[in-house]
């Protein structure tokens, strides 16, 4: 489970296919809103609580630096992660769907892009060789704005509270 609004998430999905195939599994990601999960569960998101902020993104850039990973503070934070939502949540093949998270987790935590703005989500994808235009046009479609409103409810009940979360069967 995870959401673009979180560094700890990227970090994780940089490192976490190597493992999986390391014990014999594969990922399935699953895009949940954090913000839905926080509500759900009566917390405060770590950027409201002023030290957990600061103390976070200072641990998560020992983290990134520690593992090789680029990490710098996004130029829009916190932002609305749900167009980049829909579109990994859009029924693309799993190389294509990886491709696409990967690049938009880089956008904002390596590359300080906007993945609010269609255009930016649109360009992502064409660099991948997808039909960016099309696929920000599927994101808005109630049946995948309903796909995510789902996923993070399903989330929720599965005990899910914060992002990066893992399950392993079951």
């Amino acid at each position: 489970y995870f959401d673009y609004i979180s560094s700890n998430a990227y970090l994780a999905w940089v490192r976490l296919p190597a493992l999986a195939a390391q014990y014999g599994y594969t990922v399935e990601p699953v895009p949940v809103l954090c913000a839905g999960l926080l509500e759900a569960h009566g917390q405060l998101g770590p950027a409201e609580v002023g030290a957990k902020a600061l103390w976070m993104g200072k641990n998560n850039l020992r983290k990134a630096a520690l593992l090789g990973i680029p990490l710098h503070r996004p130029a829009f934070h916190p932002f609305n992660p749900l167009l980049a939502l829909r579109v990994s949540s859009l029924p693309l093949g799993a190389e294509d769907r990886n491709a696409m998270i990967t690049a938009l987790f880089e956008a904002v935590w390596v590359h300080g892009l906007h993945v609010s703005e269609p255009e930016v989500v649109a360009g992502l994808a064409d660099d991948l060789g997808l039909e960016g235009n099309i696929l920000v046009a599927q994101a808005r479609t109630p049946e995948i704005k309903g796909q995510v409103r789902r996923q993070t409810e399903d989330a929720i009940s599965r005990g899910v509270f914060g992002v990066p979360s893992m399950e392993v069967n079951g």
